[in-house]
């Protein structure tokens, strides 16, 4: 009897003890790892990547699933270095239409690189494109230790990087990671921000998703709806950013004239007290100035032909602008 519990005992002392040196093997790993470590103080300056040809895939899913893809661009060019670009916020974007581009570089120009490295990412359904050199961008970087390096960064620099562009009101993005071997570097780049989107995320924009889709058309304006930016408004004049222009066409250029039309004569028939609330309400608040200039607030019926009338040029003009 005494035997048997001594063996049960010594038992569970060994799975005990195998137990702890499992934890403690992983605390060490995690430690070494950069568990503690803190990122690099995050702050605005060149980046470390240059002007460079990449080749990527872009995929639409959640972030944590990107890690396929590097892995399939370093079979690839293991001596490559890899390049990750994320162009949407996880917290505002559902994780199913979270967009990115991953892959690996090729080199700083796509003329020179080796047509037959070229050819195997071709292969394996990667495409090519040229990234600009920017001078500005928010950035810090995280040592490279192991894979877990790479989970414990993410975690830590995303956060003081958000907090960094949200206190000083900064158009950061979209945000890339650079793996250059012994560091992550992320950053954001501060101008050239329409040079990130790959063709694929304009498609997205136009609606139609397929790879046949034309975007010549698109005047490089991009979906930054739900991208991780800052507010604009102390940016300098010269920054470049996405502006969502939308171009008018001849059918709804009809379609918006007949429209004004209708407005404007719920005016001149007195449906209104002659306010430009009615009016106001088709186009932006920018036209309101001039309705009001045109005598579009007197609400007096004596001036309700004259203003109604070149109400509707004023709005007509801006609608074929």
């Amino acid at each position: 009897m005494f035997e048997e519990i001594g063996s049960t005992a010594l038992f569970l002392c060994l799975i005990v003890l195998l137990i702890s040196l499992i934890l403690l093997t992983l605390l060490v790993l995690l430690i070494h790892s950069g568990l503690f470590t803190p990122v690099k103080e995050v702050g605005t300056g060149k980046p470390p990547l240059g002007k460079v040809a990449i080749a990527y895939k872009f995929q639409k899913g959640p972030y944590n699933e990107s890690g396929q893809t590097f892995t399939e661009a370093h079979i690839i060019a293991p001596n490559n270095k890899c390049v990750g670009i994320y162009y949407d916020d996880p917290k505002k974007v559902p994780s199913h239409e979270l967009r990115y581009a991953v892959g690996c570089i090729l080199g700083s120009d796509i003329a020179e690189v080796d047509p037959d490295l070229l050819s195997r990412f071709n292969e394996k359904g990667f495409k090519s494109i040229t990234l600009p050199e920017v001078e500005y961008a928010v950035q810090t970087s995280f040592p490279h230790v192991t894979t877990l390096s790479i989970l414990i960064g993410i975690h830590k620099a995303y956060p003081r990087l958000c907090e960094y562009i949200e206190e000083r009101k900064l158009c950061a993005h979209p945000f890339l990671e650079f793996y250059n071997g012994d560091h992550i570097h992320f950053f954001a780049p501060l101008s050239k921000q329409e040079e990130f989107w790959v063709p694929e995320c304009q498609q997205h924009f136009d609606g139609r998703g397929d790879e046949t889709a034309d975007t010549s058309d698109m005047n490089t304006t991009l979906d930054t709806s739900h991208s991780i930016i800052g507010d604009e408004s102390v940016l300098s004049d010269d920054t470049p950013r996405a502006t969502p222009d939308i171009e008018v066409t001849n059918k709804s250029s009809d379609v918006l004239e007949v429209s004004l039309e209708k407005e404007v004569g719920k005016v001149s028939d007195g449906g209104g007290d002659g306010s430009n609330d009615t009016v106001g309400s088709v186009l932006c608040a920018g036209v309101e100035d001039d309705v009001n200039e045109n005598g579009g607030g007197n609400g007096e019926d004596d001036d309700n032909d004259n203003s109604s009338s070149s109400s509707f040029e004023v709005l007509k003009n801006e609608a074929v602008e």
